[in-house]
């Protein structure tokens, strides 16, 4: 059950409506959802975050988060649409690759996870989930293919 899935869209929709404002967002305007542990077992922090040119002209109330350095296991898919691809495909790829995939291989991971969005229309159909590997994680093969 997903019972955070409304407060998750008010976010996102929190987001759009002030992202006009942004002076300095990129061409490609990319965005990015991001979870992590929150501080109470089982629960977890999820931010929205849109892709800036830079960091020095952003409005006060903002805060900035930079993508921290590493190596990524990286799982692309698509979808019929992007409703389709924020929930089931979204929730599909998850639950593979946290329940199978990264079992299967012994990865270690960090404890977060990054949503890339490539496009936030109705028509769009294809997003990435971007796990970043512990450091130290030697037993990766170059020729694994995720999903």
């Amino acid at each position: 059950m997903y019972i955070i899935e409304p407060l998750l869209g008010e976010l996102w929709d929190k987001l759009h409506y002030q992202k006009p404002l942004l002076s300095n967002l990129t061409l490609t305007g990319q965005e990015v959802g991001v979870s992590s542990p929150g501080e109470t077992p089982g629960n977890f922090t999820y931010f929205a975050v849109v892709e800036v040119s830079n960091i020095d002209d952003i409005p006060i109330d903002y805060l900035t988060w930079v993508m921290p350095i590493g190596n990524y296991i990286i799982c692309s898919f698509e979808a019929e649409n992007f409703y389709l691809l924020a929930t089931n495909a979204l929730n599909k790829a998850r639950d593979y690759m946290f329940g199978v995939w990264l079992p299967n291989h012994n990865i270690a991971f960090e404890p977060f996870m990054v949503e890339l969005y490539y496009d936030t229309s109705s028509e769009a159909s294809r997003m990435e989930l971007w796990v970043k590997i512990k450091n130290g994680t030697t037993n990766i093969d170059s020729t694994d293919v995720l999903i």
